[in-house]
């Protein structure tokens, strides 16, 4: 049995390493100052700026966690849909 690559190929390939100097870029889906600011602090900056606005109502019966992981499902799509539709 061999055991899958980092890109969980179980056929234990190798991936292609990415090119000298590549990032992955770096949407920040929040209109917070606050968050770009400390983003700055550690040194990075964001590629773009998407900020999703959302209803952040916490549903009834819903648990905080469950919420939080919702939220975040949601602002991560809107925020890929605000990138996908720029030019």
């Amino acid at each position: 049995m061999s055991l899958p690559n980092d890109d969980g190929d179980p056929s234990g390939a190798a991936a292609a390493a990415p090119a000298p100097g590549w990032r992955p870029r770096l949407v920040l889906a929040s209109g917070s100052p606050r968050r770009f600011a400390l983003l700055q602090q550690i040194g990075l900056e964001p590629d773009e700026l998407a900020p999703a606005d959302l209803d952040e109502t916490p549903q009834r019966g819903n648990s905080p966690a469950r919420w939080r992981r919702a939220l975040r499902a949601r602002r991560r799509r809107r925020a890929a849909a605000i990138v996908a539709r720029r030019p």
